[in-house]
């Protein structure tokens, strides 16, 4: 057994020296037990190593961040100033790529700096003051940097734009614009992206020269591999049915799929009435307040993200936890192409459909294509009001808090008992005491002339 174990790390060694990666970086690897070069990995290593502009599509999970990490790491010589920047559709992705960086820092240690812009960038010191070999950035972040006039980019050799789709997605042109506008030297440009369409072609022919193209067939969505049930609802049973889960689940990040922007603004709008922390997601909203939005909210609740059909290229940059089918789609390629949306799905995330009585027949097929049987879970009940009058069941006691009356309501209370409490010794002679109420200062205004206050004109 361990002989065939080390067969097998020999074999993928020898698979990443035959792409040129030195001795050095090959033991990291397998230091961090990372298998064999996948697919993309083995067509754009040895291109980005000879220094060609690399045009790639790829879906995530496919591995293509050591398409380029790997090379960073082994052309990058530190105490040469800046050689490398990478620019990245979100922070959350920025800040990962750091981390992912840093773990060959036994090996390779290389001074990064991160730039995330936004209105607290102005507030913090200058990324590049600690003289960085490796820049990894939002393109907010780039774009705020190329702008100053003070920084000397002559060193820079590659410059890396990943997931390009999602950054034009969310109007980032005019920062990489700007990047492309600072840079006047000959450089390197790596780009990726997970679809081709016509705005990431007009950027390639902007930036690129003569680039090595590649292009990997989208395969089965990494998402697939998740944790996949449906709930049977009727339809109007579904919406108390996703508070339900909501409210008894507290899934930190659910992402909420229908088929209309109609349909999302709307059941957005019923979540906030039951207080369900939620957003919705459009093609519309504004990237800046959605981004200020982001940041306000606290970490620790759980959130809810409405989204419509056509899923977004920027929902393969939220790290959900889970991705709820509220409104099941008319065809199954775009369930599919929700899952392939949703690729930064948590490992340990859940796929959950409503499925109407009349969409079982759709159930059956989706299950086909994806190879795997969906569970059926029961529906959460939604809990009722609480009523003041709610009795407790049978066979078990509700607990009582005790409370301290503070001193001014036992006084009125004490006056009242004095008040209301029958004179024993006049009972017994026979006089009856006269009414005693709460007086006029009580009384309704039923003329409706202004009250007065007793003793005031």
């Amino acid at each position: 057994m361990n002989e065939t174990i080390e067969e097998s790390q020999d074999a993928a060694n020898a698979d990443f020296e035959a792409l040129g990666i030195k001795p050095d970086l090959i033991a990291a690897l397998e230091r961090l037990r990372l298998d064999a070069p996948t697919e993309i990995q083995r067509q754009m290593i040895p291109a980005v190593l000879d220094g060609k502009d690399c045009l790639a599509r790829a879906h995530s999970g496919a591995g293509k961040t050591n398409t380029y990490l790997l090379p960073i790491l082994q052309t990058v010589t530190p105490g040469e100033g800046l050689q490398a920047m990478v620019i990245l559709p979100t922070r959350s992705i920025a800040l990962q790529f750091q981390r992912n960086l840093q773990r060959f820092a036994p090996e390779k240690p290389l001074q990064t700096a991160v730039a995330l812009g936004g209105r607290s960038s102005h507030d913090q010191p200058d990324p590049l003051s600690q003289s960085p070999e490796v820049l990894i950035a939002t393109p907010r972040g780039a774009g705020s940097l190329t702008r100053r006039s003070d920084h000397d980019w002559s060193a820079l050799r590659i410059l890396v734009i990943d997931e390009a789709d999602a950054i034009l997605d969310e109007r980032g042109s005019d920062q990489l614009e700007q990047v492309h506008d600072a840079l006047k030297h000959e450089y390197q440009t790596i780009l990726l992206t997970g679809s081709l369409d016509e705005p990431v072609r007009a950027l390639a022919d902007k930036m690129l020269r003569d680039p090595v193209e590649i292009d990997m067939p989208p395969g089965k969505p990494r998402s697939t591999s998740a944790s996949q049930s449906y709930f049977a609802v009727e339809p109007d049973e579904k919406f108390d049915a996703l508070v339900s889960f909501c409210k008894q689940e507290s899934p930190k990040l659910a992402l909420v799929l229908t088929n209309t922007d109609e349909q999302a603004r709307m059941l957005t709008q019923r979540l906030e009435r039951v207080r369900v922390t939620c957003r919705w997601i459009d093609e519309r909203s504004d990237p800046k307040r959605r981004e200020q939005r982001g940041r306000r909210q606290p970490r620790d609740r759980s959130e809810v993200i409405v989204v419509n059909d056509p899923a977004p290229r920027r929902l393969s940059t939220i790290p959900a936890s889970h991705l709820l089918h509220y409104e099941m789609p008319d065809a199954i390629d775009t369930y599919m192409h929700r899952l392939e949306q949703a690729s930064r799905l948590r490992k340990q995330g859940e796929i959950i459909a409503f499925v109407e009585p009349s969409q079982e027949t759709m159930l059956a097929e989706i299950e086909q294509r994806i190879g795997k049987t969906m569970k059926k879970r029961e529906p959460l009940k939604r809990p009722p009001r609480r009523q003041r009058d709610q009795k407790s069941e049978p066979g078990r006691s509700q607990p009582t808090r005790e409370t301290t009356p503070s001193q001014p309501e036992a006084d009125v209370r004490g006056r009242l008992n004095k008040i209301l409490r029958p004179n024993e010794e006049l009972e017994a002679r026979g006089v009856k005491p006269p009414a005693r109420t709460l007086g006029s200062r009580f009384r309704t205004n039923r003329r409706g002339k202004p009250l007065r206050r007793p003793g005031v004109k």
